[in-house]
């Protein structure tokens, strides 16, 4: 199956956005900068336009894959499997990584950790009939919902990567089950239709052609885009603050 353009554009924008988020993310944790990132209600919905790009299309992604693995007779359990395998490598990676970086504020269940559980919890939802898309749009909504105004568990809690907690846990990245999950249920409910809305192509060929290239090598470029900010702080900081 041929590769369906918006989705690619859809992820590769979402790319640029975390792209600038980590950028100002960068000011404030090297150059002390007051930027109120965690706080200031835009920033807020910036990055949850962020999680809804990436997860969204995770679930939009996963459901096709099932129906081409269907297609063709039966998943392909060991493809599944590598790429299961892959998402736990780079979610310990980074997990460590911060660890040693920023042990204040160590990633212990962000946005990759929650793709590698999501790509778990999402099995039995892609093998949905088609007739319950909506119904996975309505479930996911109302996760987002539900997750944002009810709490269960404090920010100190063993439980904090199952459930937004108030105030949230002391990290660089937390992205918790519920509600984020309600992204990928969205996903699968709409990637039943994707392959009408997914074809087109609107944007121009210069930015559809970046947009296309950053969304195929999204997850290269999650784990390749900070090492090099962080290069580029430390020149400017040797350079011209010493």
């Amino acid at each position: 199956m041929n590769r369906l353009p918006m989705i690619d554009q859809i992820r590769g924008f979402g790319f640029v956005l975390m792209f600038i988020f980590h950028f100002c993310f960068d000011l404030v944790f090297l150059l002390r900068i007051p930027i109120p990132m965690f706080s200031h209600p835009l920033w807020i919905l910036f990055r949850m336009v962020i999680v809804a790009c990436f997860l969204s299309m995770v679930g939009v992604c996963l459901l096709l894959n099932w129906q081409k693995g269907s297609d063709r007779g039966g998943f392909d359990i060991k493809r599944y499997g590598k790429r299961l395998l892959k998402l736990f490598l780079t979610a310990s990676v980074i997990t460590i990584a911060t660890a040693i970086i920023m042990p204040d504020l160590v990633i212990f269940f962000g946005i990759i950790h929650l793709i590698l559980a999501s790509s778990l919890l999402a099995i039995p939802f892609v093998m949905l009939d088609r007739k319950y898309r909506f119904h996975l749009i309505v479930a996911g909504i109302a996760l987002l919902v539900i997750g944002h105004y009810i709490t269960l568990f404090e920010s100190t809690s063993f439980w904090s990567f199952l459930w937004l907690t108030n105030p949230i846990p002391r990290t660089a990245d937390y992205a918790p089950i519920v509600p984020w999950f309600g992204f990928v249920l969205i996903g699968i409910g709409v990637g039943h239709d994707a392959k009408k809305w997914a074809k087109h192509q609107y944007l121009p060929r210069p930015i559809d052609e970046g947009l296309r290239w950053c969304g195929r090598h999204a997850l290269l470029l999650y784990l390749t885009h900070q090492p090099f900010l962080w290069a580029g702080f430390f020149a400017y900081i040797y350079l011209f603050l010493r």
